[in-house]
């Protein structure tokens, strides 16, 4: 039997009696505003990595491509998928200003 354990919590989940929730996270570098004609429009990407990876050296090589791209799987238990749920950046809740009314 496979014992799964909540990637954020480390609580132990059995999932005869529990749910167990799978978060799947990709990251993935975008290119925006880059200058495009017309001829550019379905460009040669493998010939550009292969150029790119031909002037690199491997630690450089390993580097780049996780800046380039990451894929990411967590276990969660039912109390931690619900609060990732409603938080999924983990940001900092935002104080509520109150006024007097004057």
């Amino acid at each position: 039997m496979i014992h799964y354990s909540c990637d954020r919590c480390k609580k132990e989940i059995d999932t005869e009696i529990d749910l167990r929730y799978q978060v799947n996270i990709v990251t993935q570098v975008v290119l925006d505003g880059t200058d495009m004609v017309e001829q550019d429009v379905d460009p040669d990407h493998l010939a550009e990595v292969d150029e790119l990876l031909q002037r690199v050296d491997d630690e450089e090589c390993e580097q780049l491509c996780q800046d380039i791209y990451q894929s990411r799987r967590y276990d969660l238990c039912s109390r931690c998928f619900h609060e990732y749920k409603a938080n999924p950046l983990g940001a900092a809740p935002q104080q509520q200003v109150e006024f007097s009314e004057n």
